[in-house]
């Protein structure tokens, strides 16, 4: 059964699954950082590490629908070639996006795809997941002034704070300190994964508080 408002065994489990999220981020980047493997990021030796992360939407996803029976977009079979295909767009979309920003065209075309697929990993996978393609690319397409359920708000969030990530991880590339890790596409790549495990923080912590609203209201209490 769709469901476009906030309610409480549904917001519960959202909770659940951006804590989780952001812990599992925290320490990734942690172990990246102490095994001295951040400057891996954006090279074809950490694909697995990204699918593993893209593995780790569609476990959330599957817990998030068998644990409310209920999601906003209802997949279909016939959806699946579409959703796939939003996601390549997407993909594309990003990649023509930093090249616009400055990433050079094909001297660091494989760091460039590696940045594009850290980002659509975290903004266009989870969206095409809850809401299907045509809703992702409209959000996408949305970005500066979005008006949509309550749902969707709270993605949204997680879209906008991803992507300021990735671009305020610039700043950090013309600076003449000559840092290893100054190297496109590595500060952004790290930015994204800020940014969004910051997101599912912030989500999580509204969430809280709705859930907080619920119980002194009701006296109820759901795990």
């Amino acid at each position: 059964m769709p469901v476009k408002y906030l309610t409480p065994d549904y917001s519960q489990t959202l909770r659940w699954n951006d804590i989780l999220t952001s812990m599992y981020l925290l320490l990734y980047l942690s172990f990246l950082y102490y095994n001295n493997l951040i400057l891996s990021i954006g090279h074809s030796d950490s694909l697995y590490n990204i699918l593993g992360l893209a593995a780790l939407e569609f476990i959330k996803y599957s817990f998030h629908v068998s644990r409310t029976k209920t999601s906003f977009y209802k997949h279909h079979a016939k959806d699946f070639i579409k959703n796939v295909l939003v996601l390549l767009l997407l993909f594309a979309t990003i990649y023509v996006v930093a090249v616009l920003f400055g990433a050079p065209i094909l001297s660091d075309f494989e760091e460039t795809c590696m940045f594009s697929l850290i980002v659509t990993t975290f903004t266009a996978l989870p969206l095409c997941l809850y809401f299907g393609g045509d809703n992702t690319v409209h959000m996408f397409l949305s970005l500066a002034s979005y008006d949509g359920s309550d749902v969707q708000k709270l993605f949204m969030l997680k879209l906008r704070l991803t992507l300021f990530g990735a671009w305020l991880g610039a700043i950090v590339i013309p600076l003449d300190w000559n840092r290893p890790w100054q190297d496109w596409p590595i500060p952004c790549s790290v930015g994204a994964m800020v940014g969004y495990m910051v997101a599912n923080f912030v989500t999580s912590l509204l969430q809280h508080q709705y859930f907080a609203k619920f119980i002194r209201k009701t006296g109820k209490y759901m795990l």
